[in-house]
């Protein structure tokens, strides 16, 4: 796959994309020692150092840009959307049968969601793996104790690649340990979490001072707090929208997928039954985020981005149900998914590349 986006050149086409590549690219040519202070690249609105997310994401793709790897960033994001794949299959596995996890990657690969995101250079992909991985290792703490240890370094991984907006992942896991667990040793694991957490972020602030004579987070803040009071200002009906907003890119970005999560629940409902486990970690995942964004007036579709993946498991859990020819198909064989899945990797990768450098148009809900 990464040799194809080699092949054709493929260029990045969203700002975010571009921007991230750049000030990636100038940390390559740069002293490892300065790689704590990014700077803006030539010919953007802004100047001077970096500030607004925290220099570890950039990392990765740096490293891969010094060992000489073109389209480094896209590298990188690759290997963030197949570790996305991996872990989410181990998290549906024990709750709907590897048939059906199998299938729920299928839906992820085939969904807007992961046609856009799969040749992208955003944080995204860098976040879900750290939700992803922690909820993995919560969902197995009483199985494998060792796996506390998972939950701290997933959890360290999405503030380090994500900034504050990561310790969202705190409460939404806090509220399915709640849901599912309450075993009062586990909270052990969430306050080393918030540690390691506070560690990162005094360590990187104290670095920073030595080597620029400023805080870093002072101007990391107000440089999120500048953009969310720019949207303050539009009033509690702006905020009242974000009830369409959300819900419609949920809908959108995990389609048809989320159709079938919802038919899923209402046909449990309807017959009087309890809801299964894959629709019960869907609705508190994407629940949790939802509750932690409507509130806030500034809004972007990737701030509830790694409840997407959620919606997969229960809307393949409903079609192994509903198609049991389909189900005993992919249990035969079971050993060649792997293949299978990679084949539609590139289908959808070959798709995309030549729909972006024919036709592109940057995909917007709202």
């Amino acid at each position: 796959m990464y040799q194809f986006i080699v092949a054709v050149d493929y260029p990045l086409h969203d700002g975010d994309s571009v921007l991230y590549q750049s000030i990636a690219s100038s940390l390559a040519s740069r002293p490892i020692a300065e790689w704590l202070v990014p700077i803006w690249p030539p010919g953007w609105s802004k100047t001077g150092r970096f500030v607004e997310h925290l220099p570890f994401f950039f990392w990765p793709t740096a490293a891969l840009d010094r060992l000489g790897l073109a389209h480094s960033a896209l590298l990188a994001n690759l290997i963030y959307f197949l570790g996305c794949l991996y872990l989410l299959f181990r998290i549906a596995r024990p709750l709907v049968g590897a048939q059906s996890a199998w299938l729920a990657l299928a839906l992820y690969v085939y969904s807007p969601l992961g046609i856009q995101y799969l040749v992208r250079a955003n944080h995204e992909n860098a976040w879900a793996i750290g939700f992803l991985g922690a909820l993995y290792c919560l969902s197995n703490l009483q199985r494998r104790p060792a796996l506390g240890l998972g939950f701290v370094l997933f959890a360290a991984f999405a503030f380090s690649m994500k900034g504050v907006l990561a310790l969202s992942l705190f409460p939404v896991l806090g509220l399915w340990w709640w849901v599912s667990s309450r075993r009062g040793g586990e909270l052990l694991w969430f306050a080393a979490a918030v540690g390691a957490v506070a560690a990162i972020a005094l360590w990187y602030e104290g670095a920073y001072r030595g080597l620029t004579g400023e805080s870093f987070f002072a101007g990391y803040l107000e440089a999120q707090l500048t953009y969310a009071y720019r949207h303050e200002r539009f009033g509690w009906l702006h905020k009242l929208t974000n009830l369409v907003y959300y819900p419609g890119n949920v809908i959108w970005f995990t389609f048809p997928s989320s159709m079938l999560a919802l038919i899923a629940v209402l046909r449990r409902r309807r017959a009087g039954k309890a809801v299964t486990q894959a629709q019960q970690l869907a609705f508190v995942g994407v629940g949790g985020f939802l509750a932690l964004a409507l509130p806030i007036s500034r809004r972007a579709a990737r701030y509830i981005f790694p409840a997407y993946p959620l919606i997969y498991v229960p809307a393949a859990e409903l079609l192994c149900e509903r198609a049991p020819k389909l189900a005993a198909w992919l249990r035969r064989n079971e050993a060649y998914l792997p293949y299978v899945l990679m084949l539609l990797l590139m289908v959808v990768l070959t798709g995309r590349i030549v729909a972006d450098l024919r036709f592109y148009r940057f995909v917007q809900v709202f």
